[in-house]
């Protein structure tokens, strides 16, 4: 039975790639250039990637908390990954290099709804929260 649901969804696998770029691609044509809003990554890049986020950067980490608070108030779900230098079990394994530029973009991205069944007005509307909250 696990087999055969893999390859059903690795039948689907192309058309949900595709659709995950496009709501990225729909998603980066609307935060381009919005001031206080950085994309990471490049338009080549994004493209080509198979996208589980669509995280954006903010100015700092406090600012992302209160952005991440006032979508949550209006139900634009985020989250955020923090950077695998700060978890328990990085220090637990012999691992004492930090990584500056990771744990700075962990504390600063979070991460806007992204799915397959989000439509164009699904990203506008998550766009327009996000633009009203961290401008």
């Amino acid at each position: 039975p696990r087999a055969a649901m893999a390859g059903a969804h690795l039948r689907e696998l192309d058309g949900r790639l595709q659709k995950l770029r496009g709501t990225v691609a729909a998603y980066r044509e609307r935060l381009a250039g919005v001031d206080g809003i950085t994309l990471p990554f490049d338009d080549d890049w994004a493209a080509r990637a198979g996208h589980f986020a669509f995280p954006v950067v903010l100015a700092d980490a406090e600012t992302r908390d209160r952005v991440r608070a006032t979508l949550a108030e209006r139900g634009v779900q985020t989250t955020f990954y923090p950077a695998i230098t700060t978890l328990g079990l990085y220090e637990e394994a012999g691992r004492e290099h930090p990584c500056p530029r990771a744990e700075d973009f962990a504390e600063r991205h979070l991460a806007m709804p992204l799915s397959t069944s989000m439509t164009p007005d699904d990203v506008e509307l998550a766009c327009e929260e996000l633009i009203a909250a961290a401008t």
